[in-house]
């Protein structure tokens, strides 16, 4: 069965080789964008009469920012809303309703390839990269070695359910153009929301009260901030595997959200082509 899908998979690792300089330009912007905020953190905390604020000192703060910037960038690689899309505006939706393999499936292959090259060309440089800096510095502080091996497989853990969690609410955005061809701004809402609530701006432990705990048991919080947190061992690994099991458990039931939407939008299809 998985036979059928690997040419999906193959060609999101070869569609990501092929457009492989656009790394360097996120590597430019990004670093920029970094920079902006470690400033941001910088004047917040001198400012601040509180060496620690909800739980993070600077360095941690710093550390965050840029282990994040580069998480989201290698986890957040799919363009499965965009296929869909497209494929509504050009008829050939109708395709995927006789061939023998899962729309959804199919998303999900193209999408683990395209992630798998984003991981081995920028993800593990990248984080290697940063551990080294930030422990020269001091900033992470690794006790035991048997501690940080568990933490990095609890990490691969959770960044595949990351990957898969935002996969999914893609997907859900994507068959929602079936009611709507704004694809673009549904992609904005989407961006927005998880940034906001997934813990890239602001970790969620900064937001008020209720607020905060509501947020945190969302899936949002499995798709950026908990991975990260694992990573930099800011989590112990019981709550590690607490956010992991919870994220599975929203993968499931995000899954079987997306399966009832594509079943009833499937069946009011209206194209724009084709």
């Amino acid at each position: 069965m998985l036979r059928r899908y690997k040419p999906f998979f193959r060609a999101g690792a070869m569609e990501t080789l092929a457009y492989k300089f656009n790394i360097f330009g996120w590597l430019i912007v990004s670093a920029l964008q970094v920079l902006c905020v470690f400033f941001l953190w910088i004047g917040v905390y001198r400012n601040s009469p509180d060496e620690i604020i909800n739980g993070f000192t600077l360095n941690d703060m710093l550390v965050y920012t840029a282990f994040i910037n580069v998480f989201n960038f290698v986890t957040f690689a799919g363009d499965t809303m965009y296929s869909i899309s497209q494929d509504i505006k050009t008829g050939t939706i109708a395709m995927s309703f006789v061939k023998p393999i899962s729309y959804r499936v199919r998303f999900i292959f193209t999408t683990l390839g395209g992630f798998s090259m984003n991981m081995l060309l920028l993800g593990l440089p990248a984080f290697t990269i940063l551990y080294v800096v930030f422990g020269v510095l001091g900033y992470i502080v690794i006790t035991s070695v048997w501690m940080f091996l568990l933490h990095l497989l609890l990490f691969v853990m959770a960044q595949l359910f990351a990957v898969l969690l935002y996969d999914c609410i893609n997907y859900i955005c994507g068959v929602l153009c079936f009611y709507t061809t704004a694809a673009w701004g549904m992609n904005a809402i989407k961006d927005v929301v998880l940034s906001f609530l997934g813990g890239t701006l602001i970790p969620l432990s900064f937001f008020p009260g209720v607020f905060k705990d509501i947020v945190s048991y969302s899936p949002f919080a499995g798709i950026s901030q908990n991975p990260v947190l694992i990573l930099i061992m800011k989590m112990d690994l019981l709550s590690a595997l607490k956010c992991i099991a919870l994220s599975l458990g929203w993968l499931c039931v995000m899954e079987l959200i997306a399966w009832l939407l594509f079943r009833q939008a499937s069946k009011k299809v209206t194209v724009q082509g084709g």
